[in-house]
């Protein structure tokens, strides 16, 4: 779900690649997402550090927060 909602988001196309930490430090932003957490920002990780403010985590945390809960 939240690979789709990257996507929709996103105006570009989406690629889904391991990375290591050597490959973090080019990055402009960082977050971690799941069922539980929604979309959450990381501030660092080996060295390398990320503000956790941007503009892609606000819309992605909308987009996140407007997904229709399924019955259990």
């Amino acid at each position: 779900m939240t690979l789709t909602l990257i996507s929709e988001a996103h105006d570009g196309p989406v690629d889904t690649v391991p990375i290591g930490p050597a490959q973090l430090r080019d990055m402009r932003a960082v977050f971690a997402t799941n069922s539980a957490i929604g979309v959450r920002a990381i501030s660092a990780v080996d060295g390398s550090e990320w503000k956790t403010e941007h503009g892609s985590f606000d819309v992605l945390r909308k987009e996140y927060a407007d997904i229709e809960p399924e019955p259990l």
